[in-house]
This record gives C-alpha cells, structure tokens and sequence, in this order.
C-alpha cells in the first residue's frame, strides 16, 4: 500500500487532515561521494505542518513533495483523526470527530501484535516503523475525546505502549515513507489486518482489560519496570500458544510460575495469567 492509498484507507476525501514534516538529525548519504547531505539541501528543513483534505494529501503533486523532503532525511507524520472543515492548527478542540484509536509500541512488535491478536483485539492496520517498533491502529465509531484517550491509555497500560501517544490528536508515522530517526532511514511500511469498525464495547476499560491480559500495571517507567512489563506481555502470549496447542492449563501455570519467582505470589501469577488467556481465546 502505498502513502496515497493510505491516507485514503484512513479518510475520505473530503475531510480535513493534518500532515506533518519534521526534518531529523540524520540525513541520507549523498551517493555520489559517500559524504552526508548538507542541511542546507534539505526541503522540509525543520518542522511544517500543512492541513489539507485527504484528497489534496492524496494528490500524486503533493506526494511528489513529500517524498523530496523525505529523501533528504525529513520524518513525515500524519495526524490520526480528521479536523473540522476550516481548523488552523491539530488541537483537540480542532478535532471533527474521532475516527482512529492507536497503540505505539516502542519494543517487542511481533510480540505485543501477537498478545493483542490473542485478546481478540485485532488491529485494522499494524505499522512498522523500525525492525522492533511500530503503531496498531484501530477504524472506531461511536467514541467522544475522552473515551478514545481512556481507551489508548489502558491499551498502553496492559500491552506497554507508549504513554505520550494517548491524545486524539497524536501524529502517527506514514507506511512508504523512511524513519530518518535512524541513520539508516528503515522504510515504514503496513500489513492490514482486519476490515472491521470497532466501538467503544468492543475494548474492555480498566479493569476488565487488565484481567484478559493477566499483567500488573505499571507505576513508573524505569527500565527494568518496562522490561517486566514486557516479560508479562511474553507471559500472555505463551500462555496462549500452548493452550492452543491442546496442554494441561495447570501444566502452563506452573512453567510461568516457575519462570517468575519475581513475582510476590509466582503460583497465582501463572494461574491468572492462564486464565487471561482462556478467556482471549475462547471470546
């Protein structure tokens, strides 16, 4: 899929939407003498934001601009959700109406994709913007600004996303284009994955979603809290595969026990953690 179909997979083509340059730190080499492009070459140097319809960002003109910027080591963003016919800037009062919810993973992709699959939570698009990293985006209706952002940040609790990407008018990276924030430049690209519009019923709040995925929320952000929040997501997901493949749940509970003697109660742990699972696949 390529940027314009994207923006068009996302939107119709009369709404408002905002598209975003930031010129990055890195810049591609220069092929000709291996010595790194001047910031002085670069379009889209520093940060523009232009708002437009999806049609007009869309258009074959305005990609072919874009993908100039890009090519000198500007990040290109596109904001979530569509803004009211008219709007000057991408705040929240400028947002029309909710249309996309979001996840931004910055560890472990394949690995939180797989949980959240088990969790009967599908994503409609799965964004990779680097080798580990990347954004689950879900087609909503029915949602307001505040049940959107509550929803984000029990995702990001439960599947330990990333806690800054929970407002409604986050800009999100756009599959075709290079992540510049690598010196590398990794090319983001998207697997869609389902064609459904979810509403609000369909992700469990507080809570209940903690219960499906059997992890304890996280109190601070310190590295090793983040790495046992990602043990727990790789918990779940074990769990799951060998549920699927037909063993003993006791038998399960008692392997994750046995791997998390972290835990204050390793026993209860696994056999909740079991259970989550149970219920992810089962529905």
């Amino acid at each position: 899929m390529n940027p314009s179909e994207y923006i068009l997979n996302l939107f119709a083509p009369s709404e408002t939407v905002a598209i975003v340059l930031i010129h990055s730190g890195h810049s591609p080499q220069n092929t000709s003498n291996g010595e790194a492009s001047s910031p002085a070459c670069c379009v889209g140097l520093g940060s523009a934001q232009r708002i437009v319809t999806a049609q007009t960002a869309a258009s074959a003109g305005f990609q072919a601009w874009l993908h100039q910027a890009n090519e000198n080591g500007t990040n290109i963003y596109l904001g979530q959700n569509p803004l009211r016919a008219g709007a000057k800037g991408r705040t929240k009062a400028d947002i029309a109406r909710v249309k996309h919810v979001y996840l931004d993973i910055d560890a472990n992709f394949q690995l939180t994709l797989e949980a959240v699959r088990s969790a009967r939570l599908t994503p409609n698009y799965a964004v990779r913007t680097s080798p580990d990293k990347g954004q689950l985006i879900w087609r909503v209706e029915g949602f307001d600004a505040t049940q959107a952002e509550i929803t984000m940040k029990t995702l990001v609790r439960m599947f330990h996303g990333d806690p800054a990407a929970t407002d409604i008018s986050r800009i999100l990276r756009i599959p075709g284009f290079r992540n510049w924030k690598y010196s590398d430049g990794p090319l983001v690209t998207v697997e869609c994955l389902d064609e459904r519009i979810f509403h609000p019923q369909d992700f469990p709040c507080g809570g209940g979603l903690e219960s499906m995925v059997g992890a304890e929320p996280r109190t601070h952000t310190s590295g090793g809290e983040k790495r046992r929040g990602d043990r727990s997501v790789k918990d779940f997901a074990y769990a799951c595969r060998h549920l699927k493949l037909g063993e003993s749940p006791d038998d399960i509970a008692a392997r994750i026990a046995a791997y998390r003697p972290d835990k204050c109660d390793p026993a209860d742990y696994g056999e909740r953690t079991v259970a989550a699972a149970q219920k992810a696949i089962s529905g």
